[in-house]
């Protein structure tokens, strides 16, 4: 083979690698919409806590995930376990505990705000 042939080669392997991890970067097992009803804009920081499944106590005083740019939908890759979605909004005393979920190997979790009782305190201000 030639050293043409062989730098072909491994330009065909470097571009296959990289798409394959922008594929991967690109994947997402959590992703949680407000149906375009900018709900989602109105928060100023969302946090993420893993949470004990048999205690229902968070794991860690810090959480898992922080996002403060938020888009809607909100889509992340986490590792398989029980977590607490939590949002905080600029003019709140403290951050205000949503929902709780689930992320199993493999699957895709879709939560749909609208569908979810929004917290007390969040509709008090």
């Amino acid at each position: 083979m030639t050293k043409r042939t062989i730098l072909l080669a491994l330009m065909a392997i470097l571009l296959v690698s990289a798409m394959g991890a922008a594929q991967e970067s690109a994947a997402f097992n959590l992703m949680v919409s407000d149906q375009n009803t900018r709900l989602i804009e109105g928060f100023t920081e969302v946090r993420i806590y893993a949470v004990d499944p048999v205690t229902e106590h968070r794991l860690d005083m810090m959480p898992t995930v922080t996002l403060r740019t938020l888009r809607n939908p909100i889509q992340i890759l986490l590792d398989p376990g029980y977590y607490e979605f939590v949002v905080w909004m600029f003019y709140l005393p403290e951050e205000v505990p949503y929902f709780r979920f689930k992320i199993r190997e493999g699957e895709q979790s879709l939560v749909n705000l609208l569908l979810i009782k929004l917290p007390e305190e969040l509709m008090t201000y």
